[in-house]
């Protein structure tokens, strides 16, 4: 209902629902793999809020990978890729210099980071290692 219907609802004497917010939200995380060698066993979405293990991602024939993930609205995570499964460790992730350097690193270790609200969110592609499609 709009600000307007609810007014209106209001001064009729009706009831004002507040606005729901979802309680998850559709994130789609991208990265351009073009300018590295990419694992044979794929690139993950991981660390951060998405742990150790992550999330694989898709390859769409070109290199550019992504993943679409159904996340809890209203928070802010930390994530990073990484170029291999994590093999029980917490290495193969992308060099943080980059995103250092470009400003989009955050926290102790220097993750990637996204403030979902309550919209659906497709964030543009970034290059491994960097905060814009150019490679770093």
């Amino acid at each position: 209902m709009s600000w307007l219907d609810q007014a209106i609802a209001s001064l009729n004497g009706g009831a004002v629902s507040p606005p729901v917010t979802p309680a998850t939200v559709s994130v789609t995380f991208k990265v351009d793999m073009s300018a590295v060698d990419t694992n044979s066993e794929g690139v993950y979405l991981a660390g951060g809020n998405f742990g150790q293990e992550g999330y694989l991602m898709t390859d769409n024939g070109s290199d550019e990978w992504s993943i679409t993930l159904e996340i809890d609205a209203n928070n802010t995570y930390l994530y990073k890729f990484r170029n291999q499964p994590s093999y029980g460790t917490w290495e193969g992730f992308e060099n943080a210099d980059g995103l250092v350097a470009g400003g989009c690193g955050s926290g102790t270790w220097n993750d990637r980071f996204v403030n979902v609200d309550a919209e659906t969110i497709v964030l543009n592609v970034v290059a491994y290692g960097s905060c814009t499609a150019d490679p770093y």
